[in-house]
């Protein structure tokens, strides 16, 4: 059967579609008629973008309404896109940017300055100036325009662009290309964007959280439980939220060393007194010194969901130490955790603390008091001495006198060596709060190479201490060699040292002659016994520093933070003594200056001999022994060899010295 078609239905589709050509006819010359003029070089409008964009199906009057024939104004009123996008219109009049724009502020945005004229796109459309991955460029034409920022001191400077695109967020976006990652408008909004100040912006302190939380739900909720987050829920504005630890713009991956080496200062902002015994404690002086894996306060008291140790779920509670600090000290026994790290030795909570800390200042001041005074009295007598000479120089017969054995002086190569790279690898965390301490840190390869040459020594230093020990009980036992022990060869205290210092001091004092010293003086004894006493404090101080979790195994926390003191108050107390006192008896006393060698190559010269050690000389011409200890002088080799290791550590030691001392008063 044919198909029919009813004639009235064929005229209503023809008048359809009469009237969308007559629409389409009266729209299309007007856009034309725009095109002939817009298209050129002097009025550009890309048709392409035009037609592309989600204007495409508006007529150009529909926006310009006022651009009535083809003949119009040179200057049009500006576009009204309230019109149509009343909701955003609205959003938009209660930002900053709508109150500087009543204001008539220069440089004030309009809806085309960030979203385009003609080339205007939906956000999820990648070619739209306020795509995801676009939107912070389109922001940035102005706020990182130091020309546009700097005739407006209430925005922030135009370096915060850099900062942000650095930041793991800017990263995440131009790097990674991530629409998840945050841009400008997730944290100050599309149209409503306020300054952080205003009550109202989603940046203001008290919105922070909720913003942040937008994306990380998560932390928030883990935050929220914490002691900052219930300051923030109670509406305090003294506890920290989001920006006050991570900024605002400069956000860094908090799993990086940057941002963990920050985290001390971080925290400190607030918690001053705990950033300060922090700092006093290796874990602080790593960090300070560069050495990111070292514990920080988040490591111990978690990034967001931090509470005091009194919650029974706090990280720090005394139920949950063992855990915390056995992710780093594997097997932290219950006595580990009674190490405080966060000593104060100004409340005094720890009386052994205190009282070991006040017996090492006393050491400390009686040492260098009376060293000092002792050096500065020897110093002044030996310039009158030289200037009335007193001292006068004797020509030499060229006989020398075996002074010190080889072993001894192997073993002094091995002290000098050791106590060196001891002194040197630990000045930094001595002084770590000094600007010099973490560059120079980092020249001798940053805190973990310090630490491996700093245990190194302390492995020399042991060793030597056994092989002297070794060599004394020998002497004893095998080679029954008693005059070690006792009497005037021996490094024994003996009732005529006493009687040497009285002469000594008379002598200083312009009230008597010199005294007349043995093989040993007073002062070399004391050097000699200040060793025995130095390496066994310090070195098993160190020993429990190194190994806590084994020697907590049977002793108190506490004593490592006993240990802690002592290494570091005998540390300066040794590198002080050995670079200013004992220095100052071997090489720079006017009459040794500028340097002895003899203990390097073992020898002195027999005129030297006779007037510096009197008493054992005329002993052994006596008994008839100088004969058995005359040698021939130091090779050629021998004299290179004690000059330049000899000049080497004192050149080493004197700097130490001197940057001890500038650094105490500087700072």
């Amino acid at each position: 059967m044919a198909a029919t078609t009813h004639p009235g239905v064929a005229i209503g589709v023809a008048l359809l579609a009469g009237g969308f050509a007559l629409s389409a006819s009266a729209q299309d010359p007007d856009d034309k008629a725009c095109m002939a003029c817009h298209e050129s070089k002097s009025r550009p409008v890309d048709p392409r973008a035009v037609r592309s964009s989600v204007h495409a199906k508006l007529a150009c009057a529909e926006c310009h309404g006022d651009a009535e024939g083809e003949r119009h104004p040179e200057k049009l009123k500006r576009v009204n896109c309230r019109a149509c996008h009343a909701e955003p219109a609205k959003e938009f009049a209660k930002s900053i940017h709508a109150e500087l724009a009543k204001k008539q502020v220069p440089d004030t945005p309009a809806c085309a300055s960030c979203h385009g004229t003609h080339d205007i796109f939906r956000k999820t459309d990648v070619r739209s100036h306020v795509n995801h991955l676009k939107v912070d460029a389109t922001c940035l034409k102005c706020h990182a325009k130091s020309e546009i920022t700097g005739r407006h001191p209430d925005m922030p400077p135009a370096e915060f662009a850099e900062k942000y695109t650095g930041s793991v967020h800017g990263r995440a976006v131009h790097l990674k290309g991530l629409i998840v990652a945050a841009t400008c408008t997730d944290c100050h909004g599309h149209h409503e964007m306020r300054p952080k100040g205003d009550p109202n912006s989603s940046v203001h302190r008290k919105n922070v959280p909720n913003t942040c939380r937008t994306c990380h739900v998560g932390i928030f909720e883990s935050w929220k439980e914490s002691s900052h987050g219930k300051l923030w829920e109670g509406g305090k504005d003294q506890g920290p939220v989001c920006t006050t630890c991570h900024s605002a713009h400069e956000i860094k991956d908090p799993t990086t060393g940057p941002f963990r080496l920050r985290a001390p200062d971080n925290c400190g902002g607030c918690h001053k007194q705990e950033k300060g015994t922090y700092r006093d404690t290796f874990h602080g002086k790593a960090t300070s010194l560069g050495m990111a894996v070292a514990a920080t306060c988040s490591d111990c008291h978690t990034p967001h969901k931090n509470l005091p140790k009194s919650d029974p779920a706090s990280t720090v509670h005394p139920s949950n130490l063992a855990k915390t600090c056995g992710r780093c000290h594997p097997g932290a026994s219950a006595n580990l955790i009674r190490y405080n790290p966060h000593l104060d030795l100004t409340n005094g909570k720890s009386k052994a603390a205190h009282y070991v800390h006040l017996g090492m200042i006393l050491l400390l001041a009686g040492v260098f008091g009376f060293f000092g005074i002792h050096t500065f009295l020897w110093f002044q007598r030996s310039v009158v001495a030289m200037l009335r000479k007193e001292m006068p120089h004797e020509n030499g017969s060229g006989k020398y006198v075996r002074r010190f054995p080889g072993i001894m002086i192997g073993l002094h190569v091995v002290i000098v060596s050791s106590f060196l790279f001891l002194v040197i690898t630990g000045l930094p965390l001595r002084y770590h709060t000094s600007s010099w301490a973490r560059p120079f840190a980092l020249f001798l390869g940053g805190i973990e190479t310090t630490r491996v040459i700093h245990r190194f020594s302390a492995i020399l230093t042991f060793g030597y201490g056994l092989v002297h020990l070794g060599w004394l009980l020998h002497q004893f036992f095998v080679r029954r060699n008693f005059r070690l022990f006792w009497g005037a060869d021996s490094l024994m205290p003996r009732w005529k040292d006493v009687v040497d210092l009285f002469h000594n001091l008379r002598w200083f004092l312009y009230f008597g002659k010199p005294p007349r010293y043995g093989r040993w003086t007073y002062f070399e004894k004391f050097d000699y016994f200040a060793v025995f006493w130095g390496v066994p404090i310090m070195g098993f101080s160190g020993l429990m520093m190194w190994f806590p979790a084994f020697f907590t195994k049977f002793l108190p926390g506490e004593v490592l933070n006993l240990a802690t003191i002592v290494h570091s108050e005998e540390s300066l107390l040794a590198g002080g003594f050995i670079f200013l006192f004992h220095f100052f008896h071997n090489h720079m006393r006017p009459e040794n200056f500028p340097i002895d060698t003899s203990i390097f190559t073992g020898v002195i010269p027999l005129e030297r001999f006779e007037k510096e050690r009197p008493e054992q000389y005329q002993a052994l011409v006596r008994t008839g022994r100088l004969e058995e200890i005359l040698v021939p002088p130091p090779t050629k080799g021998q004299a290179m060899f004690g000059r330049i290791f000899g000049w080497t550590a004192l050149s080493l030691g004197t700097a130490v010295a001197i940057t001890v001392v500038v650094t105490y008063f500087v700072r």
